[in-house]
């Protein structure tokens, strides 16, 4: 059994309902919930896809109704500040929760829409139901006024949300990294500062993944629908999951191997690397490494065998490495998601800049290919 903390929302301004009260007062109603949660690709070290684990998970919610004003944006970051202890109607919580799933309503939003980022800016186009409005508009130019005095200018969820298998889930949902200016935003940032400037860590030593999420109104899509969303939302955040990712070791006619150093504009941007990307669902490593060659470097490879393999605990997830020896068969190497390339000696691998994690794995490929 795992719990879950899920926040809802009063209605607010000319609103009459909340959405987001509507699925928490459900859910507090349903008590617990099992699930069949989502898991991320994985291969064997032989390369192999690897089937999912079966098994559901067991939710226990543990519901809090939030006001539409300061003391409903704190509530949460207070309780995670007073010892973890956690209040909800006549029953006391202790310790933390796995996960926490904040719920909003979103009038203009047509699909759920998970939030990313929350940031430290307030400015209210309404007042919120105890009568405050912050108008950053209004101070003076460049300024606006903070959630948090003197924090960073946004947090990002500590959810694996960038992961989320959208093809998966039962409807469908935008992704954004815009969560508004007003209380949604606020008690978002609060929570997650509380999460992050805390280290607050979940059973399996992860920041504990707290994640914000925008539902339209129930006119536009039933709270059944939505319910069971929130469920599936709930049950990938408390499950382990594995970024699986493989990495060709190309290597030339003349035994030099070739790195690639990433363009500005992508994640880790100016890291030099190995070529290749996360496999996905059903995918063994070859599959892989055969489809980001063609997409990456336009060329048709041949797979070899295994040289190296890491695992490490990023955060939200395990990152696992897989690099096999790779050939070129055919083709002309076009970059796209990287702007520079090099053939290096086998002998110069170690002294060589490269991204950490491949840097990781320099000594094992020099040893299986010394070999």
């Amino acid at each position: 059994m795992v719990d879950v903390l899920l926040t809802g929302f009063d209605p607010f301004g000319s609103n009459l309902t909340n959405i987001s009260r509507q699925v928490c007062d459900y859910l507090r109603e349903k008590g617990i919930s099992k699930i069949s949660p989502f898991h991320s690709p994985k291969c064997s070290e032989k390369g192999a896809a690897m089937p999912p684990r079966g098994g559901e998970v067991e939710i226990e919610w543990r519901i809090e109704d939030l006001s539409v004003d300061e003391a409903g944006s704190s509530l949460v970051a207070n309780n995670i500040l007073s010892s973890g202890i956690f209040h909800s109607g006549n029953k006391k919580y202790t310790p933390l929760p796995q996960a926490i799933l904040h719920l909003g309503l979103c009038s203009e939003c047509e699909v759920p829409r998970i939030e990313l980022v929350a940031t430290n800016r307030m400015d209210f186009k309404i007042a919120d139901n105890s009568g405050r409005q912050i108008l950053s508009a209004s101070c003076a130019k460049n300024y606006s006024i903070p959630v948090i005095q003197d924090g960073p200018s946004k947090w990002e969820s500590t959810a694996p949300a960038k992961y989320f298998p959208r093809h998966l889930l039962s409807i469908p949902i935008d992704i954004s990294t815009d969560a508004g200016n007003f209380v949604c935003n606020e008690t978002y940032a609060r929570t997650l500062d509380a999460v992050t400037s805390n280290s607050i860590k979940d059973r399996m030593n992860r920041q504990l993944p707290t994640l914000f999420l925008h539902l339209p109104p129930v006119e536009k899509m039933s709270l059944l629908k939505q319910v069971k969303l929130v469920e599936e939302l709930a049950a990938w955040m408390v499950t382990p999951h594995t970024l699986t990712v493989a990495g060709a070791v190309l290597i030339g006619d003349d035994g030099r191997i070739l790195s690639c150093r990433r363009s500005q504009n992508e994640s880790f941007g100016g890291g030099w690397e190995f070529p290749g990307g996360k496999v996905e669902s059903g995918e063994s490593i070859e599959e892989c490494l055969v489809r980001e060659m063609d997409e990456e470097l336009a060329i048709e490879i041949e797979v070899g065998a295994p040289l190296g393999i890491i695992r490490k605990n990023t955060g939200p997830f395990v990152l696992e490495i897989h690099t096999w020896s790779c050939k070129q068969i055919s083709g002309e190497i076009q970059l796209s998601v990287h702007d520079a390339s090099r053939w290096l000696d086998l002998s110069k691998l170690q002294d060589a800049e490269w991204l950490e994690s491949d840097a990781e794995l320099i000594p094992q490929i020099i040893n299986s290919l010394s070999n």
